[in-house]
């Protein structure tokens, strides 16, 4: 199952937002476990989120398919 994406505001330990890095290329990438077999990835800089997937690898491949995020080289 398919969740939307997020996008979720960054805050520093004082609650201010923090100034977003611009995205795309998007990165540093989190792998987030949602449920116990269930994981999604995000971008650390700007939030967006990926859809959710069964392995943490493939939902990094999924964000990248999502966003363009693949690089060849």
């Amino acid at each position: 199952m398919e969740k939307a994406i997020l996008r979720r505001p960054l805050t520093d330990r004082a609650g201010s937002h923090r100034r977003q890095k611009p995205c795309p290329p998007h990165g540093p990438i989190l792998i987030e476990a949602i449920e116990a077999t269930t994981y999604a990835a995000s971008c650390l800089a700007c939030g967006l989120a990926g859809p959710e997937r069964e392995d943490g690898w493939e939902a990094k491949l999924a964000f990248d398919e999502a966003f363009g995020t693949l690089r060849n080289g």
